[in-house]
């Protein structure tokens, strides 16, 4: 099901803004090889709409590959039967990235999604340069480089009348989305949260975000108009005044944490929940606490041979669109008589209305690798 707020715009109206329509259709002109930033590329939005269908598809499939070791392109050929959606490799594009048809990948028998295991497959090969992408395709998926993306994207009518404020509303509401003060200020936060190396507005080559009236036009792959819209989505959620945090530390193989993260949606509370039932965890610290934007909470416990003391800093970005939160924290452990403390700072999203975030602190030369597990709802 395509998210109500995608809305697929007329080709005509896509390239008529830059292009006359007698150059246009001219069958003379010849193609270019990549877009030009001033044009969409020749794309119909039909394509576009069966593209952001498929990734979905892929989303809400659940399957599960056999518990050994395949061939890459095998995998991805019994995945595809497996969930009947067609699942293409661009090979040439993948060997510039280090990965290659004849590679083997270990699978488990994990339950999981289309995406999700495919995603699984990719990450036990690896990449020499960068990570694939899966891109929709009108008939199914496509694992490619993200390179290669350029130019096959469609365009997309995204309304936004919602979120801007010169848009007269028809009754005051209290609960209402943060509004922008126009489109341009939208478009900016976009470019710098989904894809933001990849515009044409900031020196890339796969996408390109235009201003219509009381919407953006938006020329990108599958993959990215699927961001796009979710982020749209994220911020006509009402700003909260509190967000439930639950804060654990579990003492974990790194790769058994990663294993679970990847059979769940990213940032997905779910996968939280899996992690610390799993046989391998050995739980370390558990806190509840009620984060306030723009105010400190403070937490520290101490137990056996555990002290930890953490600090949590939320808050809006400066334009107070999106949720931000500053950690730091100190963990001190003692295990044999040896003493282990590490510390930890960095800042992260609080995607809303719920959310799951784990941090992964490395082993020391004495000590096991910790996750730093947290989940967080909007209340």
């Amino acid at each position: 099901m395509i998210l109500p707020s995608v809305m697929v715009i007329a080709a005509s109206l896509a390239f008529a803004a830059s292009t006359p329509p007698a150059d246009d259709d001219s069958p003379s002109q010849a193609e270019p090889s990549h877009p030009e930033p001033s044009a969409p590329p020749r794309i119909t939005p039909a394509p576009v709409v069966k593209s952001l269908a498929r990734l979905q598809e892929a989303e809400r499939t659940r399957v599960s590959l056999p518990a050994r070791t395949f061939r890459l392109d095998d995998a991805l050929l019994v995945l595809g039967q497996l969930g009947e959606l067609r699942i293409d490799a661009d090979w040439a594009a993948l060997e510039t990235i280090g990965i290659v048809r004849n590679e083997t990948v270990s699978v488990d028998a994990r339950t999981g999604s289309i995406m999700i295991v495919l995603e699984q497959v990719l990450a036990a090969i690896g990449g020499g340069y960068e990570r694939p992408v899966v891109d929709g395709t009108p008939d199914g998926l496509r694992v490619t480089a993200r390179a290669t993306t350029a130019g096959s994207g469609g365009p997309l009518l995204h309304p936004v009348a919602d979120l801007i404020e010169s848009t007269p509303l028809l009754a005051a509401d209290a609960d209402t989305p943060t509004r922008f003060a126009d489109t341009n200020e939208l478009a900016d936060l976009i470019r710098d949260v989904v894809a933001r190396d990849d515009w044409y507005e900031v020196g890339g080559s796969i996408g390109r975000i235009r201003i219509r009236p009381d919407a953006l036009l938006v020329v990108a792959p599958a993959f990215i108009q699927l961001e796009v819209a979710r982020l749209l989505e994220t911020l006509r959620i009402q700003r909260p005044d509190r967000v439930e945090c639950s804060i654990s530390i579990v003492r974990m193989p790194i790769a058994a944490v990663e294993r679970i993260r990847l059979a769940h949606p990213p940032d997905s509370p779910t996968a939280i929940a899996a992690i610390r039932r799993a046989s391998e965890a050995a739980s370390r610290f558990e806190a509840l606490a009620d984060l306030v934007p723009g105010r400190r909470t403070s937490l520290s416990a101490a137990h056996d041979d555990v002290e930890i003391t953490l600090e949590l800093d939320p808050r809006w970005d400066p334009a107070g669109h999106v949720l931000r939160c500053g950690i730091r924290g100190t963990f001190s452990m003692t295990e044999s008589d040896v003493v282990d403390e590490r510390t930890i700072e960095t800042d992260l999203e609080l995607r809303l209305p719920a959310a799951g975030i784990v941090v992964v602190l490395p082993a020391t030369g004495s000590q096991s690798p910790l996750s730093l597990l947290i989940t967080t709802r909007a209340r």
